[in-house]
């Protein structure tokens, strides 16, 4: 004859929270990742797609005009 035990509601119900938490947590976890391995990625491209400053040239001293 075999026994059956009951887990009370209460345990499942937080057994649930915590499985639900902790799977929270590491979706967090891996979205913090993503973001800091895109970062410099990002960056590289914003920095590439800024318009260009045209910077006034100045000629060289010594430099004579013929």
């Amino acid at each position: 004859m075999a026994t059956v035990t009951l887990v009370p509601a209460a345990w499942l119900l937080c057994s649930q929270a915590l499985t639900i938490g902790l799977k929270a947590m590491l979706l967090s976890i891996w979205v913090l990742l993503l973001l800091t391995s895109l970062t410099p990625i990002l960056l590289y491209c914003w920095r590439r797609l800024q318009p260009k400053e045209k910077k006034d040239q100045k000629p060289l001293l010594g430099a004579s005009i013929i």
